[in-house]
C-alpha cells in the first residue's frame, strides 16, 4: 500500500524516493553489519563498478551528485540480491516472497485500469503527439510507463511460473494474466513486451522437453501474432508507437522503428571520446553525458542501452566491470545447487536483465527485488518441491 503514496512530496522529495533509498540503506547497513559473512563474487564486482562510476573524467563536478544519485539508483540491484542471498530464509519464507510481491504489482494496478488514480497525470503520459490528446499511457505506481511495462512484463513471466507448478490456479493465472496484458498495452511501451516474449520463452524453453515447447511455441506466437495485427490494423495509436512515427514524424525508416535508438547508441558511442583518451578510458559520466545527447539530438536523455551507459559513465574500464558483473550473475545461477524450476525461473530473469539492458538500460526498483529474490532463493535445491501453495482454494 505504501507505493499508492510514491508521489506525495515530503522534504522537498518524492516519498516514493525516500522509501526505496530506505530500504536500499538497509540492505547496505544489513550486508555490511552481518559477521562470518562472505560477499559473494557478483556483489564485489557490483559494488566495484558502482565506486567506478563515481571516478571519472570530470567535466564539472556539479555532475558528480546527479551521478551519484545514479549509481545509488544502480546499488539496488547487488544490493537486493546480496541480501536475500545473506539471510536465513527457509525455501517456505522465500516460496512467499516471490509469490506475494508479483501479485501484488498486478493487482496494484486494478484501481488506476478503473479510473481511480490518486495521482494527477502527468505530462510525459500524455499521448498527444499521436492525435490522442485526452488519452494517457499507464504509468500506475511505477512513477513512468517504462518502469510499469517491465515490472508488469516480469510479473507475468513469475504467474506463468506459479500455475506451471501449481502454486496457483488456472482460473486465477488467466485472471492475473489479464490485468498484465492489458497494462502493457496501455503502457504503449516496447521494450516491456520484448521483455516480456524472451522471459517466457526462455522459462518455456527450459521447462519443457523440446517437442512440447514447440508445439507451446507456435500455439502462443500464433495467438500474440493474430492480437498483434487486430491491434497494428485497428488501432493508429498502436501502430505509430510499433512504427515509431507520430503527428510530426511520419517517415518510417529502420532507425525510426527504434525510436531513434541508434543515434542515440551512435552518439553514446562517440560521447567519452570528446574528453580524448581520459574520457575513453574513464568516462564522462552521466549527467554530461545527456548534456551531451542533448547537443546531438535535442533530447536529454541517456542511451536507452545499459551497456553504453555504463561506457559513458564509467568507460572502457568501467564497461569491463559490468561485463563481468553480468557474468558472474550468469555463473551464479548455472553453479546453483537447485536443478527445479526455480533456476529456470532466475536464468529466465537474467535474459530478461540482458535484453532490458540491451533495448532499455536504467534502473527499475520493483524488478530489482524480484530479481533479488529469485537470484537468492536458488541456492536451496528442490525448493520447488519443498512447498507448495495454492490461491484461490
Amino acid at each position: 500500500m505504501i507505493s499508492y503514496f510514491d508521489d506525495l512530496e515530503l522534504f522537498g522529495q518524492k516519498f516514493g524516493v525516500l522509501w526505496k533509498s530506505f530500504l536500499v540503506l538497509f540492505f547496505l547497513t544489513d550486508i555490511i553489519l552481518r559477521k562470518s559473512y562472505i560477499w559473494s563474487f557478483q556483489f564485489v564486482l557490483g559494488i566495484a563498478f558502482g565506486v567506478k562510476s563515481l571516478i571519472y573524467f570530470y567535466h564539472s563536478f556539479a555532475y558528480f551528485l546527479y551521478d551519484f544519485v545514479e549509481v545509488f539508483k544502480f546499488l539496488s540491484l547487488p544490493l537486493a540480491i546480496e541480501f536475500f542471498r545473506s539471510k536465513t530464509f527457509s525455501p517456505k519464507m522465500f516460496d512467499a516472497f516471490r509469490t506475494f510481491v508479483p501479485i501484488w504489482i498486478l493487482l496494484s494496478c486494478i484501481p488506476f485500469l478503473l479510473g481511480l488514480s490518486p495521482y494527477e497525470v502527468k505530462e510525459f503520459q500524455s499521448l498527444d503527439i499521436y492525435g490522442y490528446d485526452e488519452l494517457f499511457s499507464f504509468s500506475g505506481i511505477f512513477s513512468n510507463p517504462h518502469n510499469a511495462a517491465v515490472s508488469v512484463a516480469v510479473a507475468l513471466v513469475f504467474v506463468v511460473h506459479f500455475v506451471l507448478n501449481e502454486k496457483i490456479r488456472l482460473s486465477i493465472g488467466c485472471l492475473l494474466a489479464f490485468i498484465g496484458m492489458t497494462v502493457l498495452y496501455k503502457t504503449y511501451a516496447r521494450t516491456g513486451w520484448i521483455c516480456f516474449v524472451v522471459g517466457l520463452n526462455v522459462y518455456l524453453f527450459l521447462f519443457f522437453p523440446f517437442q512440447k515447447f514447440l508445439k507451446y511455441f507456435m500455439g502462443l506466437g500464433l495467438v500474440g501474432l493474430l492480437g498483434f495485427l487486430v491491434a497494428f490494423e485497428t488501432s493508429d495509436l498502436f501502430r505509430m508507437r510499433i512504427t515509431g512515427t507520430n503527428l510530426y514524424e511520419q517517415e518510417q525508416s529502420f532507425n525510426q522503428l527504434g525510436s531513434g535508438r541508434f543515434d542515440f547508441w551512435r552518439h553514446a558511442l562517440e560521447g567519452p571520446f570528446s574528453e580524448g583518451i581520459p574520457g575513453f578510458l574513464f568516462g564522462i559520466g552521466l549527467g554530461y553525458a545527456k548534456d551531451l545527447m542533448e547537443q546531438a539530438v535535442g533530447l536529454h536523455i541517456f542511451s536507452h542501452n545499459g551497456f553504453l551507459d555504463a561506457y559513458q559513465t564509467s568507460g572502457l574500464i568501467g564497461l569491463i566491470f559490468y561485463l563481468f558483473y553480468c557474468f558472474a550473475l550468469y555463473l551464479f545461477v548455472r553453479a546453483s545447487p537447485s536443478r527445479d524450476s526455480t533456476r529456470i525461473l532466475a536464468i529466465s530473469m537474467f535474459f530478461f536483465f540482458l535484453i532490458l539492458q540491451l533495448f532499455q538500460g536504467g534502473v527499475f526498483f520493483w524488478f530489482n527485488i524480484l530479481f533479488g529474490i529469485i537470484f537468492a532463493s536458488v541456492k536451496y535445491p528442490r525448493s520447488d518441491s519443498c512447498y507448495r501453495r495454492e490461491i484461490g482454494g
